[in-house]
């Protein structure tokens, strides 16, 4: 289950793939699988996606909902 390698992951940082297209790289802040939503810090954004992540940049805390992710992969060496 997503949710479980989310888990895993807090406090490092990944690859955001959504399945609307954007891809981002971000440090996984916290996971909310009750309200099915996680919140992580944008490091990269490698895809932009679409217009309503325009104020998107490096720096901002963002949330989002489990179910718009389409994958997640840990980044080797970075994070804790």
């Amino acid at each position: 289950m997503l949710s479980d390698l989310l888990d895993q992951l807090q406090g490092r940082s990944v690859l955001l793939r959504f399945s609307d297209g954007h891809v981002v790289k971000g440090n996984l802040l916290g996971v909310y699988a009750d309200e099915d939503e996680f919140i992580y810090e944008i490091q990269e954004i490698l895809e932009m996606g679409p217009p309503r992540f325009v104020g998107a940049a490096p720096g901002t805390v963002a949330m989002a909902k489990l179910s718009e992710l389409a994958d997640v992969t840990d980044v080797p060496g970075d994070g804790a």
